[in-house]
């Protein structure tokens, strides 16, 4: 089935309650700094990068948008050029928080990285939706933090990565049951009403 909404196309085998979103991210990073934006001007210039490859689970899509406290899992590998090589990860998310502060839903992600050689990390990454109207760039940019994996928690940097282009919503569907759950998801992720597109 395909779908528009906001000028955004969306693909899917069928609608359900149960799916697996996999998406793709890269972007600048640096050592000791704690501001996502400053982490990611100082990676740039130096040529520092994260890739990371991400599957996002959603057992209840329902759940997911109707109980702010519902967290998905989160799974994948990611590279951070000097820490890591390509190493697993997991951990959880919680999407659409609100947040008073800049007036936007925020979605958080929490993983953890452990190196085959070296400590292990906690890699924290928050992104901003905005209800009714958000953008690609906001669906599409996570601000990340890195921090150790002990307690207390000491910063190890920060940047900016954001979804690779050909990834854009490339969802693989798990159990086809319940078709609103999924238009209500990708509704509020999007931030506008989803129309069919003519074959």
């Amino acid at each position: 089935m395909a779908l528009s909404a906001g000028g955004c196309y969306v693909a899917c085998v069928v609608e359900a309650s149960r799916f697996e979103v996999r998406e793709r991210f890269t972007g600048p990073w640096a050592r000791g700094q704690g501001t996502p934006r400053t982490g990611a001007i100082r990676g740039a210039r130096d040529e520092t990068r994260i890739v990371a490859e991400f599957t996002m689970h959603v057992d209840d899509v329902s759940a997911c948008i109707d109980d702010v406290r519902h967290r998905v899992r989160v799974s994948g590998h990611v590279r951070i050029d000097g820490l890591c090589d390509r190493t697993p990860c997991a951990g959880e998310g919680q999407l659409y928080l609100a947040d008073a502060e800049v007036g936007m839903r925020r979605c958080e992600y929490r993983l953890e990285v452990r190196p085959a050689a070296g400590p292990a990390m906690r890699f924290d990454a928050t992104r901003f939706v905005r209800p009714g109207r958000a953008t690609r760039a906001e669906r599409e940019t996570w601000y990340v933090r890195i921090v150790s994996s002990e307690r207390p928690a000491t910063l190890i940097g920060s940047g900016v990565i954001r979804r690779c282009a050909r990834d854009r919503w490339g969802a693989l569907v798990s159990r086809p049951r319940a078709p609103v759950g999924w238009r209500r998801f990708v509704e509020r992720e999007i931030g506008a009403p989803m129309v069919p597109v003519p074959s």
